[in-house]
């Protein structure tokens, strides 16, 4: 069975986005006999744990391939404008307008803009072994993402990460990850936060990350 727990790396830089956060990194053992398999959402009556997914910035090189172009206004915000007409029709379908950021060029602070959504689902499954389904909806089309949880039992600490992948202006992706724990007990999980860390970029360039979404529950 093959093993795809692998410590997290900095992917290239991506030049023109607006903001820059800190980034919490979560690293460790690898657990046991652990398989992963695409998530076809949770069979079981576990709580499943919803955050928003916000707007930290634009990545004007994205926007520009996809028919966007990013503005910034007298008061410093900014905005994705639709330029082409597949751009235009591509907003239209979902009956949106692009978000705006709530920031002064240069500057960290609050930011306004919901892109959609993260969840997570920890379930124990019984003879040691568990499951987490995570993932996240868009409002605007995704061209691109990454992903990250971490994970803590009784057997240790470790991380599991998905992409960088494109993602073909879907507007939602999902994966599960399956596991057996060295030992019963208590464990916690969830999706790791940072600008790099998870994140859905958007075709009209809307740079979106994950809130802290977790969830505790008991090995048996």
């Amino acid at each position: 069975m093959t093993r795809n727990v692998r410590r997290w790396r900095l992917p290239a830089a991506v030049t023109t986005l607006t903001l820059a956060v800190a980034t919490t990194l979560l690293v460790g053992v690898m657990p046991s006999a652990a398989s992963e398999q695409n998530a076809q959402g949770s069979t079981d009556d576990a709580t499943s744990v919803t955050v928003p997914l916000t707007l930290v910035g634009y990545d004007s090189e994205i926007a520009a391939r996809n028919g966007f172009r990013i503005v910034t206004d007298p008061d410093g915000r900014q905005r994705s404008i639709p330029v082409t007409a597949a751009a235009r029709r591509a907003m239209a379908e979902h009956a949106i307008s692009s978000p705006v950021t709530g920031q002064s060029p240069g500057t960290l602070g609050t930011v306004i803009g919901d892109c959609g959504t993260a969840t997570l689902d920890a379930t124990a499954l019984g003879s040691r072994r568990s499951t987490i389904v995570t993932g996240f909806t868009v409002k605007v089309p995704a061209y691109s993402f990454r992903w990250s949880i971490a994970v803590t039992d009784p057997g240790g600490s470790f991380t599991k990460t998905w992409g960088p992948a494109a993602l073909a202006s879907r507007t939602s992706w999902a994966a599960s990850y399956t596991w057996t724990a060295g030992a019963r007990g208590s464990a916690f999980g969830q999706v790791r936060t940072g600008f790099y860390i998870s994140y859905a970029a958007l075709i009209n360039g809307g740079w979106c990350t994950a809130g802290p979404a977790s969830d505790a529950w008991r090995i048996t």
